[in-house]
């Protein structure tokens, strides 16, 4: 009898076990940040916790009701999960019902009346963190944050290879713009841009014709081994004049930046009209500028 006991008991024993395990997999699983002050000046504030239970996954924050606001969901290798879900904001609770809501490890909410992007992190780990991007209307779209935070060594890595290479092109359009020879009005200055033996920076010198000895005579040398297009908010837009007092639309404001500790920095304005006669102009200073020589 005692062991048909032990018998029964032990069959009923994985059945139990299935039961405790069922149980457990349906407890919340909780993520608290206390450091997760966002800004005032958003209507998300703080990101208190995320809370997951299957099929269910809870956003407690500080801050405005966003009903309506578009979000994106994603996982642990930051990828789209797309797909339906249902979601709703509620007093401070932003909940999401699908059959990946335990797989959400990031969001993107779209807060399209204050024109601000919430980007959230690592929600199923004590790492989380954010970004949040937002239009001015005088400068576009700024990022604010903490980036080291939020992306991974290699990501960062990545970021920064992709930010030189893009700086590198940028250069190399500018001094493909200037290369050559430019004169003044008077025939007496003259700018030469030539490219350095490896390409990679560019040489600027400035002429002067000395009447006396018939010849040219560099006045000024610089290697500019960067060049940017300076951009200006549009409440701040200036004039620019050539020296017949004609105003020079909308030029390219090139940024030379020389090399070495100083880095001197020169400012060109380029005009982008290009009249009918093919007549290519730069403003340096004061003085305006034609090319004599075709580029290399």
């Amino acid at each position: 009898m005692k062991r048909d006991i032990v018998i029964i008991a032990i069959s009923l024993l994985p059945c139990f076990l299935g039961l405790s395990a069922c149980k457990q997999s349906s407890d919340p699983v909780v993520y608290s940040y206390p450091e997760t002050a966002l800004s005032d000046a958003f209507r998300i504030r703080h990101i208190t916790k995320t809370v997951y239970v299957p099929g269910k996954m809870k956003l407690y924050y500080k801050g405005a009701n966003l009903q309506g606001a578009p979000v994106r969901c994603f996982d642990a290798d930051f990828e789209d999960l797309g797909g339906e879900f249902e979601l709703v904001f509620e007093k401070g609770v932003l909940t999401i019902q699908a059959d990946f809501a335990e797989r959400i490890s990031g969001l993107e909410i779209e807060d399209r009346d204050y024109d601000v992007i919430y980007r959230l992190r690592y929600l199923d780990s004590p790492q989380f963190a954010w970004l949040a991007d937002l239009f001015w209307y005088d400068y576009g779209w700024m990022k604010t944050g903490d980036t080291e935070r939020y992306y991974s060594e290699d990501e960062l890595e990545a970021q920064a290879k992709a930010k030189q290479s893009a700086k590198t092109w940028e250069s190399q359009r500018h001094f493909s713009l200037l290369e050559g020879a430019w004169i003044s009005r008077d025939g007496l200055r003259k700018w030469v841009f030539s490219l350095d033996p490896d390409g990679t920076q560019l040489i600027v010198e400035e002429l002067w014709f000395d009447d006396s000895k018939q010849k040219w005579g560099c006045s000024r040398r610089m290697i500019a081994k960067s060049a940017y297009e300076e951009s200006t908010p549009s409440m701040y837009q200036k004039i620019y004049m050539d020296e017949t007092g004609k105003e020079i639309p909308n030029p390219i404001e090139i940024q030379l930046v020389g090399d070495g500790p100083s880095a001197e920095e020169m400012e060109i304005l380029y005009d982008r009209r290009n009249p009918s006669s093919g007549e290519q102009v730069i403003l340096v200073g004061a003085s305006t500028y034609r090319r004599t020589a075709p580029q290399q």
